[in-house]
């Protein structure tokens, strides 16, 4: 299984990574401010892509081969 993008905006998690980079973005709340200035939306609609930009924001990855939920939240 891959997964590497917010399925309900089509946005990758590669994307995400270079806006959250430029704009020093180290939350989820960071992120969506700067991500909407440049016209990228993510999260809205299932929110199932939460976990996986938080661990994404975390380490820095952008594919994912397991299942993230809340639960494994530090």
């Amino acid at each position: 299984m891959r997964i590497d993008r917010c399925v309900c905006d089509n946005v990758t998690f590669s994307r995400l990574a270079q806006i959250a980079e430029r704009a020093d973005a180290h939350d989820v709340t960071e992120l969506r401010v700067a991500a909407r200035r440049e016209h990228v939306e993510f999260g809205r609609t299932c929110k199932l892509c939460v976990p996986y930009v938080r661990a994404m924001l975390r380490d820095g990855t952008t594919v994912f081969d397991h299942i993230i939920d809340d639960d494994d939240r530090p």
